[in-house]
């Protein structure tokens, strides 16, 4: 029985952290965040700074994510996500969608 309390305990932590680190408006700290495709928003540069292979990956992935634009966000969700996927997050509590992609 404790140990299924300590499990939740531990969902939930993962839950929060998550929700923290990648659902919060605008999508700051995240690949997704609004800006120049071919830097990582600060935050991420900070984080890996000295884990260059991690960096590397991210920039990367951003670019291709991006490709010219600035922004990929619509009402702070991706936009390319489903306008009926978007109501049922928002209606469970997201505020972002920045996890999805």
């Amino acid at each position: 029985m404790n140990k299924l309390k300590n499990q939740k305990k531990r969902q939930k932590y993962v839950l929060l952290k998550c929700k923290d680190g990648l659902c919060n408006v605008g999508c700051k700290g995240t690949i997704v965040e609004d800006g120049n495709p071919k830097l990582l928003p600060t935050s991420l540069s900070k984080t890996h700074k000295k884990n260059k292979g991690m960096a590397d990956f991210l920039k990367k992935t951003r670019k291709e994510i991006f490709r010219k634009k600035t922004s990929v966000l619509n009402d702070d969700f991706y936009e390319g996500l489903d306008p009926n996927y978007v109501k049922k997050l928002k209606k469970e509590g997201a505020i972002s969608g920045c996890f999805l992609r």
